[in-house]
């Protein structure tokens, strides 16, 4: 038998201190590595993914100021330069729940917990990278978007007893989802959960359910779910979009209060409980919602002027229009050289003056914002386009306010919700 090697095997090691990188080096060298690159922070491990096709990446969770380890596997993952057979590793000394429920958000390979040993490193790798071996083929022809031979090659593949059959089952579903093959990827589901309860194929038959409208059979496979595991936090997102599909927003703001609870680290998780928090008129929960998607999108691919935007709001909806026009202003420092966000100030303010009743500074930031977006001809977004266009309406801009309107239609023409808005 061969011994096991990671010689020819590309591996990015990221951690913000030297010893530790230079510790991890020295024991992947044991094994035969020889391509090892660092990085020392986020930003540089990004930019080493995107030109590098890494077979192994071993990230630390915490990476100093800027992004944290979840963030890199977020925004890997967002941009889709992590390839599905990389094997994402995240590294930590911290083991609170928090970390643990939010590093599971953007689903790494598994948890390398410090101190490290090297028998631990060799034993953690050879397990994951048996599976990942096997199955590389078919995420190759995945990401190449050959969805027929990788299908093909998962049959065939799990024909064989000795294969990783639920990782091939789980490949094969996304496939299925990922094809709009939903009545297969039901039975795919139905015949994994027939031999035991598999948290992924549970779920994969509540997003079938969901895609087919079938929302009260949804809810029932969920309330089982999480009666048996209570700490199942996407049993509990999945759970809101249903409620709310059902007209019920305040069961809906519920369930999604219960999975920030367990990992609050999600922006999008946190922004999905604002907007319910604000249909709901909760305006308590729609502050810290809103404050804490602000916060946590800070060093994200996902952060947003929209996020300082619906906090200002918030503040104002509670009575702290001082503090919100800070929010506002703070956004063209947050997102410096963005003309987008520069105009989004503006609209902020405007608004934001108009609620507490001074229209000689709603009316001056509003000129601005209509000077910044006749400039650019960019409203950023439809949220922020139809805000303008009711402080044009309110200030006797009628013919500015149509324009816009018309504009917003034009980008959005398939946007159902946004039309239905306008």
């Amino acid at each position: 038998m061969a011994l096991w090697t990671l010689k020819n095997t590309k591996i990015l090691v990221v951690d913000d201190f030297a010893e530790m990188r230079s510790m991890l080096r020295s024991m992947l060298r044991a094994y035969g590595a020889e391509d090892i690159k660092q990085a020392s922070n986020g930003e540089d491990a990004i930019d080493k993914i995107e030109k590098t096709p890494f077979d192994i990446i071993l990230c630390d969770y915490n990476l100093g100021d800027g992004k944290d380890g979840q963030q890199v596997l977020e925004e890997a993952r967002y941009r889709a330069i992590l390839p599905l057979a990389t094997t994402f590793i995240m590294v930590t000394a911290e083991n609170t729940s928090t970390m643990v429920m939010g590093a599971i958000d953007h689903q790494p390979d598994a948890y390398l917990s410090k101190p490290i040993t090297k028998t631990t490193l060799q034993t953690r790798l050879k397990k994951i990278l048996d599976k990942k071996n096997y199955t590389k083929q078919v995420a190759i022809a995945f990401d190449k978007k050959e969805y027929s031979k990788a299908s093909k090659l998962c049959d065939e593949m799990m024909a064989d007893p000795s294969a990783p059959h639920q990782e091939l089952q789980n490949l094969k579903f996304n496939l299925l989802t990922t094809t709009g093959d939903y009545e297969a990827a039901e039975s795919l589901c139905n015949q994994v959960l027939a031999e035991r309860d598999v948290p992924w194929a549970q779920l994969g038959l509540v997003k079938v359910y969901f895609s087919q409208q079938k929302y009260y059979e949804a809810k029932e496979l969920l309330d089982g779910i999480i009666a048996n595991n209570g700490d199942f936090v996407a049993a509990y997102d999945w759970l809101s979009r249903v409620q709310k599909k059902l007209g019920n927003t305040t069961a809906a703001e519920e369930a999604l209060t219960q999975a920030v609870e367990r990992s609050p680290k999600s922006l999008q998780r946190q922004r999905e409980l604002s907007e319910l928090a604000v249909i709901n008129d909760n305006h308590t929960l729609a502050e810290r919602a809103c404050r804490d998607a602000m916060l946590i999108g800070k060093y994200s691919v996902l952060r947003s002027p929209e996020d300082y935007v619906n906090y200002s709001s918030s503040l104002v909806k509670n009575n702290k229009g001082k503090e919100a026009l800070r929010v506002a202003e703070n956004i063209k420092h947050a997102f410096k050289g963005d003309n987008g966000a520069r105009l989004q100030a503006e609209i902020c303010k405007s608004t934001v003056h108009q609620e507490l009743g001074n229209d000689a500074k709603a009316e001056a930031a509003m000129n601005s914002a209509l000077e910044l977006y006749q400039k650019s001809g960019v409203l950023g977004s439809s949220s922020a386009g139809l805000a303008l266009a009711r402080n044009c309406l309110k200030y006797g801009r009628e013919k500015e306010a149509d324009a816009i309107i018309k504009d917003i239609a034009k980008n959005n023409h398939e946007n159902k919700a946004v039309l239905e808005e306008i």
